[in-house]
């Protein structure tokens, strides 16, 4: 049972340094996503 208890708790720290990663990935993204966007709109508009 203590094995258990254990193992459960890492994976609840995994869980949430996945969850962090992936919040901060996603705002990372969501920035290069909106630049990108405007550079081929841009770029879309100059072909």
């Amino acid at each position: 049972m203590h094995d258990f208890t254990s193992t459960h708790t890492s994976q609840r720290k995994k869980v949430r340094a996945t969850t962090t990663l992936l919040y901060i990935n996603m705002r990372c993204y969501t920035g290069t996503y909106h630049t990108n966007l405007a550079m081929v709109s841009s770029y879309a508009y100059q072909t």
